[in-house]
């Protein structure tokens, strides 16, 4: 029975930081979304006017929103049932707790080197 409840919890373990590391791969795609953001920005320059810049914006953000909405809906989604509890967050804002609050598990999961 020990052995049993040992791999539960690891298992547990590994599931949390799959979250966590799921999340930072996320928050990377969208850093690099905001620059290419950014550089279609600099790119329409100054003959753009700023309807067009405001229309642009609001439309990226809303994309935004929603890739970030989906991701965290199925994460909860492939949790459902049994695992349920194991998801500790319902939206983006709460996702992004989670993750402060892992993210000294995060780097080194990421920064560790593989010696094998």
């Amino acid at each position: 029975m020990f052995y049993f409840l040992v791999a539960v919890q690891k298992s547990i373990q590994i599931l949390k930081l799959t979250q966590a590391v799921g999340l930072l791969i996320i928050i990377k795609a969208l850093e690099s979304m905001h620059y290419a953001h950014n550089y279609r920005i600099f790119l329409l320059g100054p003959t753009a006017s700023e309807q067009n810049k405001d229309a642009y914006n609001a439309h990226f953000e809303a994309e935004i929103k929603s890739f970030t909405s989906k991701y965290i809906r199925e994460i909860i989604d492939l949790h459902g049932g049994f695992f349920s509890h194991l998801v500790e967050f319902k939206n983006w804002e709460e996702a992004m707790i989670y993750l402060e609050d892992r993210k000294d598990n995060v780097i080194e999961f990421m920064t560790k080197e593989n010696n094998d």
